[in-house]
C-alpha cells in the first residue's frame, strides 16, 4: 500500500511538473512572439522588406546546420568549427547593419535635391502635400518609398508632424532632424518656406562635399588599415597549408588558443583605433 501512495504522488508530481513546464514554455513562445519576433518583423519592414521573419529564420537555421555538417564532414578542429558557428550566427545582424546603413546614406544624398525639388514645388503655387507627393514619384529609392509612406499616411488622416515624426524614426539623421523643424514651422506658422528650404539644401549639399573629400583624402589610410589587419590572418592561412603539423599541435595546445585570442584582441584594437583616427566629422 506504501509503495502504490508513493508512486502515486511521483506521478501526480511528474504530472504537475509537466502541467508547469508547457505553461511556461507556452508564456516564453508567447513572449518571444511579442517581442522579439514583431521587433525584428518592425525592423525589416523599414528596409521595406516585406517577407515574414519566420521564413527567414528557418532559411537561416538550415544554412547554419548545413555549414555544421559540412564542417564536420570536413573534420574540422572542434575550437575552430565553435569560432566559425558563432561567427555565422551573427550573419543575419551583421547584414540588417549593413543593409540599414546603406539606405541611410542613399536617402542622406538624396535629401538634398528633395528640399530644392519641395521649395521650387512651393515657390510655384504648389500645396505641401501636392509637393510631397510629386517628390514621392519623381525621386529615386529610397527617397521616394519614405515619401510615398508619408504620403499615404496623411491620406489616412494622421496629422503632418506626426508623419514627420515617424519618417525621423526611421531614418534618423541631424539633416533630416533639421528638415522635419522647418517643414513643422512652415506648417504651424506658415510663411515663405521656399528660400529656407534652398538654404538649406545648399548646406546639406555643401557637408555632403566635404564628407566626399575627406572620404577621398583618407582613402589610403583606411586601405591600409584593413590590409595591415587582414595581413596576420593571411599569414596564419598560408603557415597552415605550409607548416600544418605544427599549426595543429597549436590549435589544439593551450598556448595556442591564447596566442589566438590575443592576436585577434590586438587586430580588433588597432582596427577600432584606426578607423576612430580617420572618423572625421563635419560640423555643419
Amino acid at each position: 500500500m506504501l509503495i502504490v501512495l508513493i508512486a502515486f504522488f511521483i506521478g501526480l508530481s511528474s504530472a504537475a511538473l509537466a502541467l508547469l513546464l508547457q505553461t511556461g514554455l507556452r508564456q516564453i513562445a508567447e513572449s518571444y512572439e511579442k517581442t522579439y519576433e514583431n521587433r525584428m518583423q518592425q525592423s525589416l519592414t523599414e528596409l521595406f522588406l516585406f517577407v515574414p521573419v519566420r521564413q527567414l529564420l528557418t532559411l537561416w537555421l538550415f544554412v547554419w546546420l548545413v555549414m555544421l555538417c559540412t564542417l564536420w564532414l570536413l573534420s574540422v578542429a572542434w575550437g575552430w568549427l565553435i569560432s566559425i558557428m558563432i561567427a555565422l550566427s551573427f550573419g543575419p545582424w551583421q547584414l540588417y547593419q549593413y543593409l540599414k546603413k546603406k539606405r541611410q546614406k542613399a536617402f542622406q544624398k538624396q535629401l538634398p535635391d528633395a528640399l530644392l525639388l519641395l521649395a521650387n514645388i512651393l515657390r510655384s503655387g504648389g500645396s505641401m502635400q501636392v509637393g510631397l507627393q510629386f517628390i514621392a514619384r519623381e525621386m529615386p529609392i529610397p527617397l521616394a518609398q519614405e515619401m510615398t509612406l508619408v504620403t499615404r499616411q496623411l491620406r489616412l488622416g494622421k496629422s503632418f508632424p506626426d508623419a514627420l515624426f515617424d519618417l525621423q524614426q526611421r531614418m534618423p539623421s541631424i539633416d533630416l532632424d533639421r528638415a522635419v523643424v522647418a517643414l513643422r514651422l512652415g506648417y504651424e506658422a506658415g510663411g515663405q518656406q521656399a528660400p529656407l528650404l534652398e538654404r538649406l539644401a545648399a548646406s546639406m549639399r555643401k557637408k555632403l562635399q566635404l564628407q566626399q573629400r575627406i572620404l577621398s583624402l583618407s582613402a589610403q589610410g583606411r586601405i591600409q588599415g584593413r590590409v595591415m589587419t587582414a595581413l596576420p590572418l593571411l599569414l596564419c592561412a598560408v603557415l597552415w597549408f605550409m607548416e600544418q603539423t605544427i599549426m595543429e599541435t597549436l590549435s589544439t595546445h593551450h598556448i595556442g588558443w591564447f596566442l589566438a585570442v590575443t592576436m585577434i584582441g590586438m587586430l580588433l584594437a588597432g582596427h577600432w583605433l584606426i578607423n576612430r583616427i580617420l572618423k572625421i566629422e563635419v560640423p555643419l
